[in-house]
């Protein structure tokens, strides 16, 4: 069912448009945020195992120490696979780091990690050029538990020789993937505040758009109320407006004064002689005059054709009303038009309300009457219905 004020029911393309791009704006901010939260732990993790790199470089070096320094009998258990199962993980990282694939995490659970790049990428190349050797050197000794230590020796002397190295790449590769997260992080962040802002932006350019709408409705709902109370050619009330807002002042039955109807003589000849775009404009121009006669608290309309109603409370008495209706009869006689030469004359016809009737049709016909009157008596005048009580009818001036 259409709703009763065009313009809301059915939304403009540009607004709908508004409406579908504040909703992708908000979904891409819960998508940034996810995005975020997963940068975040993909980062902590590579951070973590970079970190771990330098804990496993600690550890490689410290077994072959006690492989090569120690005697073969009181070496720890273990010792040579915790050496192998050091230098695997090591190994295993820096290609983690370097092709972007899957590590071992601290918990010897599989964590997939993104390939480095720029200098971190440069900082992994070398490490790993430097543990090449250290590979190649275990890898040809294959000491048995009461094997010479002095065939670890090379391997021992290498590690001691390049381990400042390779923690210092650790060092740095730590250092750098903190900082490649912190940009990325700052980056997405600034996407982030970015997305939000224009969807407030967009969300507020909604609002205002809403609300002139309403406006615009509310402004057409009077124009259209307007349209329906006012007639057209003269703005003054049209018989339907006049019923509506007569019915609420004589509804009370408290409220006293009188209803003037008021009929043109000699109107016809006018749109005759000039036309009825002349006796339009004529119409008009005694609007205009009964306008200026009339007061703000009145109710002024026309009827249709050249009949004309004025309600005016708290005029009660004969000597108001005719004072009132002489101005009428004087500001009717005085409309004239700069192109044609007329003479204006008016019938007015008086009924009080509620002494007379109390509501309008019955006003109407009692004023309809009194009007009869006065054009009988040949116009230009105003009486009283027939029914009233003697009142002083005095013609105009």
């Amino acid at each position: 069912m259409r709703d009763s004020v065009p313009g809301l029911a059915y939304p403009s393309n540009r607004l709908l448009g508004a409406v579908l791009l504040f909703l992708i704006l908000d979904l891409s901010v819960l998508l940034i945020n996810l995005w975020i939260a997963n940068e975040v732990a993909c980062n902590a993790v590579a951070i973590n195992l970079a970190g771990r790199q330098r804990m496993l470089s600690q550890q490689i070096s410290k077994n072959l120490l006690l492989l090569t320094q120690t005697d073969p009998q009181q070496v720890p258990p273990g010792t040579r696979q915790e050496l192998n199962q050091g230098l695997y993980l090591f190994q295993q990282t820096l290609s983690a780091f370097a092709e972007g694939s899957t590590a071992t995490d601290t918990t010897l659970q599989p964590v997939a990690l993104r390939a480095v790049e720029g200098e971190a990428a440069l900082l992994v190349s070398r490490t790993r050029l430097l543990i090449q050797p250290l590979t190649r050197l275990l890898h040809s000794a294959h000491p048995g538990p009461t094997s010479d230590p002095s065939v670890l020796q090379p391997a021992n002397r290498y590690m001691v020789e390049h381990n400042r190295e390779i923690l210092d790449l650790m060092n740095r590769l730590t250092w750098r993937l903190e900082e490649d997260a912190r940009q990325r992080t700052r980056t997405l962040q600034i996407v982030q505040v970015c997305a939000f802002t224009l969807a407030i932006g967009n969300f507020a350019a909604i609002m205002i758009c809403m609300l002139r709408r309403m406006r615009q409705a509310e402004r057409q709902r009077r124009e259209w109320q307007d349209a329906a109370y006012h007639d057209p050619l003269t703005g003054l009330l049209n018989r339907h407006g006049l019923e509506t807002k007569a019915r609420h002042l004589l509804a009370d039955g408290h409220t006293q004064g009188t209803l003037l109807l008021l009929d043109l003589d000699g109107f016809k000849p006018i749109n005759d002689l000039h036309g009825h775009p002349t006796g339009d404009l004529v119409l008009k121009y005694v609007a205009q005059a009964l306008r200026q006669v009339a007061r703000n608290t009145d109710l002024l309309a026309r009827m249709g054709g050249d009949e004309f109603v004025l309600i005016c409370p708290r005029i009660d008495q004969a000597d108001a009303v005719q004072h009132l209706c002489n101005r009428l009869l004087d500001a009717i006689a005085r409309v004239s038009l700069p192109d044609h030469p007329i003479h204006l004359r008016v019938s007015i016809g008086a009924a009080f309300f509620p002494r007379q009737a109390a509501h309008l049709p019955e006003l109407i016909r009692i004023a309809d009457q009194a009007m009869y009157l006065s054009k009988r008596d040949g116009g230009q005048r105003w009486s009283l219905a027939p029914q009233s009580a003697p009142v002083a009818n005095p013609t105009a001036r």
